[in-house]
């Protein structure tokens, strides 16, 4: 466990790294700080649905009583080096270390710390959400978040080409 931890922290300190040294540029191009702002309010929208539906409820229950939770000390992999960057360009201060260690790294008692986050933790349904939330509660969660996940996949992969410039 002390080596996945080590990984994440590594993943983390890459991402600082390159906002420290990228984040002029970034922050300078016109098309990144709208794909920024935009996503900020997809996010928003998504956090506001999954609020409205319980799922947040549900899954903060379930991370922090312990029980099958989908927030394991391996989710923090599915956070890569570019999504940490999108989350610290939208203001997000990483944690230094995990407040549960053998939950993920970014879980803290109010939950995810992230505002973008893999698109695991945003898609994923597991079975207590299915049998808690109603269906059309949950297609409506999907349908907003669909449109979050896309444009993260576009605002990472900007990022990506202006750091291979």
């Amino acid at each position: 466990m002390i080596k996945i931890t080590h990984e994440i922290e590594q993943t983390i300190y890459s991402a600082k790294n390159l906002f420290e040294i990228y984040k002029d540029t970034f922050l300078s191009d016109l098309n990144l700080t709208k794909m920024l702002s935009l996503l900020e309010s997809k996010i928003n929208l998504s956090r506001e649905e999954m609020i409205k539906s319980g799922i947040v409820n549900e899954c903060a229950s379930c991370s922090l009583q312990k029980r099958e939770t989908c927030c394991t000390y391996r989710t923090g992999f599915k956070c890569d080096t570019t999504l940490l960057l999108i989350n610290l360009l939208m203001n997000v201060k990483l944690p230094e270390f995990s407040f549960y260690p053998e939950l993920c790294h970014f879980l803290t008692e109010k939950g995810c710390c992230l505002k973008a986050r893999p698109v695991i933790c945003i898609n994923y349904t597991c079975s207590q959400l299915r049998e808690n939330i109603p269906f059309d509660k949950l297609l409506r969660v999907q349908e907003i978040t669909g449109q979050e996940m896309d444009l993260l996949f576009k605002t990472e992969n900007y990022i990506k080409q202006l750091l291979r410039k």
